[in-house]
C-alpha cells in the first residue's frame, strides 16, 4: 500500500518508520509545521499542568527542566503525551484516552480549591478547556507555547502521485490538516483524484470532512496511534 504521511516532519517520520516495517511505501508531506515561541513564564503559583498535544509537552521541557517541574501533577490528553513526560522522568501524571472531553472528565473529578492549574497550548485548539474549566469554578490560566503553521503547497511528488492514481490511502490525525489537504488539492485542481484514495482518519470528526470531499473514509476506533496503524494494517 503506498500512503502519504501528513503529520509534521518529526511525527511522520515516526510514523513512516513503522510504516517501512510493515512494508507500506509512503510519501511525506506535513500539512503543518510546528514553530515553538520564545515564551519564558513563572511556574510557581501553578501546581498542575494540562497538556493537549506532544508539541505542549515539548514546549514545556524546551523551556523548564525537570527539577523545576518534577512535583508538579499533569493532565494529558493521552497516552503520547503522557510518554514525553514518563520518558524525561516525571511521575504524577494522568492521561485521557485521547478526547478533549474525558480530558475535561479527570480534570474536574480530581479538582481540589487550592489547586491551580495552568493550560499549555498552541495558538489553534479545537476545544476552549481554559474557558470551560474557569467557567465551572476551576481556576485556569494559560500560556500559548507554540503554534502550527499550514503548509502552503503539496509537494511535487505529492501531486504526481495523486495526479497518476498512485496513492491508497492517506493519514489524517486533525481536522486542521485535512482542511488544509483539501484547499491544496482544489488548487492543484485535483478534486475528481481523490474519490479513489482512503483516508484513515483519528476521529470521526476528522472523517465528516473528508466524507464530505467524497473520500472514502476510515476511522480509528480509538483515538490513538496504534489504532491508526491497526487500521490501516
Amino acid at each position: 500500500m503506498r500512503l502519504i504521511l501528513t503529520r509534521p516532519i518529526d511525527d511522520s517520520l515516526y510514523l513512516a518508520s513503522i510504516m517501512k516495517s510493515k512494508d507500506h511505501d509512503f510519501l511525506i508531506d506535513p500539512m503543518l509545521e510546528i514553530e515553538f515561541i520564545d515564551n519564558n513564564f513563572d511556574t510557581e503559583e501553578f501546581n498542575c499542568f494540562i497538556l493537549t498535544s506532544r508539541y505542549a509537552a515539548h514546549s514545556l521541557l524546551k523551556i523548564y527542566n525537570i527539577n523545576k517541574l518534577k512535583n508538579k501533577i499533569f493532565f494529558c490528553i493521552g497516552v503520547a503525551t503522557r510518554n514525553i513526560l514518563a520518558n524525561s522522568g516525571f511521575k504524577n501524571i494522568h492521561h485521557a484516552n485521547g478526547t478533549s472531553e474525558d480530558l475535561l472528565k479527570i480534570i474536574t473529578n480530581f479538582s481540589r480549591k487550592d489547586n491551580k492549574f495552568l493550560y499549555i497550548r498552541g495558538v489553534d485548539i479545537n476545544c476552549d478547556i481554559c474557558k470551560i474549566l474557569n467557567n465551572s469554578g476551576i481556576y485556569v490560566r494559560e500560556e500559548v507555547t507554540y503554534k502550527a503553521n499550514p503548509a502552503l503547497a503539496l509537494s511535487r511528488e505529492t501531486v504526481s502521485a495523486i495526479d497518476g492514481n498512485n496513492i491508497d490511502g492517506i493519514i489524517f490525525y486533525s481536522k486542521r490538516t485535512a482542511e488544509i489537504f483539501i484547499d491544496l488539492i482544489k488548487i492543484n485542481k485535483l478534486s475528481n483524484k481523490t474519490s479513489i484514495i482512503c483516508a484513515y482518519c483519528l476521529s470521526e470528526d476528522i472523517a465528516g470532512i473528508l466524507r464530505e470531499f467524497n473520500m472514502e473514509v476510515k476511522v480509528a476506533k480509538y483515538p490513538m496511534n496504534d489504532e491508526i496503524i491497526r487500521l490501516i494494517n
